[in-house]
């Protein structure tokens, strides 16, 4: 059994380079795959097991390691990186009290889940769409051109999030 903190990644899922502030990051979703059993025969050897995933920053500078955080199971824990806006790292938990939220970029630690989030005015009127996983880039994401996160209702409509002052305005993009 692979040590999900400390033991090297088996391989990287996604890479997100962020620029503030705050510091430049690399940041990486790694994967790390843990063997539950090995049987060989006739020549051939399986081996069964799962995949956990962890989030690493590194600083751009040096490489230094600033922050990791694990991020469970593949299937049952799932996370996927949407993008980044100045002092946040934004991604989407399949876990609904999760849901979309944001992350420190050099920690890594979860800032507001949508939970929070969906206490602030204008955003509890919202409810996520929950679209099928390999949908996920499709109903939630960041935009660099307009520096708003996307975020998509069980209705399809689509929202303008402004990262900063957390207004929504509905838009027609695709």
């Amino acid at each position: 059994h692979k040590d999900v903190e400390t033991d090297r990644a088996d391989d990287v899922e996604a890479t997100i380079l962020y620029t503030g502030t705050d510091g430049d990051f690399v940041i990486t979703k790694e994967a790390i795959f843990q063997a539950n059993s090995k049987s060989s025969e006739g020549g051939v050897t399986h081996i069964s097991g799962y995949t956990e995933f962890r989030l690493t920053s590194y600083n751009l500078a040096t490489g230094d390691q600033m922050g990791r955080v694990a991020l469970g199971e593949m299937i049952e824990e799932a996370n996927t990186l949407l993008g980044t806006t100045p002092g946040k790292v934004w991604m989407f938990s399949i876990d609904p009290d999760i849901g979309l939220h944001y992350r420190n970029p050099k920690t890594l630690e979860p800032i507001k889940t949508w939970a929070e989030l969906s206490k602030l005015p204008g955003l509890g009127e919202i409810k996520p769409a929950r679209p099928d996983w390999p949908l996920i880039g499709q109903y939630f994401k960041v935009d660099y051109d307009e520096q708003k996160v996307v975020l998509t209702d069980e209705a399809g409509f689509k929202y303008y999030l402004d990262p900063e002052s957390f207004e929504v305005k509905k838009v027609d993009v695709e």
